[in-house]
């Protein structure tokens, strides 16, 4: 470097005449250095002495695994960590370690030996796998006696029943990750048996509880009870005959989020013909008119040439009457329907047919007749 400022201060024409300019070449010597010294300081054994090593065992000591964060840097003034080592860059040089490791690049033998008795992760998806995924699976199974994991389930701090080293993991996103994006695809497969003994399924949680609780639920129900109109307030027994993956299972409140909010809208539509063939009503409101209103509305005007009917009407229980329109307060629910717009989605849905049999709950008496 000072045999080229030397050069250009004698022959100040000299670099210049072969379109050379000297600040470009102090930009590559300097550029091309420090990239020089970013690549090999993984080789510097000191720093790995002082430095590497130690923050190596301190973080296996502490977080009782090696999964260094990419960002991770030694914490300043921390008398856990080595003062040498304070504000060291570990995740980047566990990184480059990897990184070197997987394009079959040379490694600093002086290291390679510790590492390998610190059980240093060369592969990330295996280790995280072997390390936490795996293991906090077995452990869900375990306490819960199942392994349907919630996908916000994050595994409680602090709490004894889980090792330490999974505290706080949130094990709910990783289970969405290998059932909707097939991460841990290679680890899956290997540990198939494993997984298999646990009951973890790579189904879709909504597809595994539709499958193997909630269509079980409504055909023991149907066996049970001889129709599908499950009750708002249902639970599944916990006795026989009853499914046991069923069991506690509140049916009832299922099918009301199936009608209102959508829930396993999937699983619906593929079993839709299943579903009609049992009879499931979704709606308590929809099986009431549906079912019980609108046949009786009809009969009613079969035998009186009316279309009012009084308030104090109940169906009584015989032919020709409907058998599910029985003891049903027919009178009562006219007036709420003209009054109060009772069933009105349901008024307006069956229009025409109200129309057929001349039942309009807005025109007076004389006009229903």
């Amino acid at each position: 470097m000072l045999r080229c400022f030397r050069g250009a201060r004698e022959r100040p024409h000299a670099l210049q005449s072969k379109g050379y300019n000297i600040f470009q070449s102090l930009k590559v010597t300097f550029a091309t250095t420090t990239s020089r010294i970013v690549g090999t300081r993984i080789f510097n054994a000191r720093d790995w002495i002082d430095k590497v090593a130690p923050s190596l065992h301190t973080f296996l000591a502490q977080k009782k695994h090696l999964l260094v964060p990419n960002k991770f840097k030694v914490p300043h003034g921390d008398p856990q960590w080595p003062q040498k080592a304070w504000g060291y860059r570990l995740g980047l040089y566990c990184k480059m370690l990897r990184a070197r490791r997987s394009s079959g690049k040379s490694l600093p033998l002086f290291a390679l030996e510790e590492l390998e008795a610190l059980g240093f992760p060369w592969t990330m998806w295996q280790y995280k796998w072997d390390l936490l995924v795996l293991p906090s699976l077995i452990r869900f199974r375990e306490i819960n006696g199942h392994c349907d994991v919630p996908w916000n389930f994050v595994v409680p701090e602090g709490d004894n029943a889980w090792p330490k080293c999974l505290w706080g993991l949130k094990l709910g996103y990783l289970v969405r990750g290998i059932k909707h994006s097939n991460t841990y695809r290679a680890q899956v497969e290997r540990s198939h048996e494993i997984l298999m003994d646990i009951g973890f399924s790579t189904q879709r949680w909504d597809t595994r509880m539709w499958d193997n609780k909630i269509f079980p639920a409504l055909k023991a129900f149907k066996r049970e009870f001889g129709h599908c109109n499950v009750p708002n307030y249902f639970i599944v027994p916990n006795e026989s005959p009853w499914p046991e993956a069923t069991r506690g299972l509140r049916l009832g409140k299922v099918i009301i989020n199936i009608h209102s909010v959508g829930n396993y809208e999937r699983m619906t539509s593929r079993d839709k013909e299943k579903l009609k063939e049992l009879g499931v009503v979704w709606s308590q409101f929809d099986d009431r008119w549906t079912n019980r209103i609108l046949p009786a509305l009809r009969t009613f005007r079969q035998l009186h040439q009316s279309g009012w009917v009084p308030a104090s009407f109940v169906v009584p229980h015989e032919e020709p009457w409907p058998k599910a329109s029985y003891g049903l307060r027919l009178g009562n629910t006219f007036r709420n329907v003209r009054y109060y717009d009772a069933f009105s989605s349901y008024v307006e849905r069956d229009r025409e047919q109200l129309n057929e049999i001349k039942i309009d709950f807005k025109v007076d008496m004389k006009s229903a007749r």
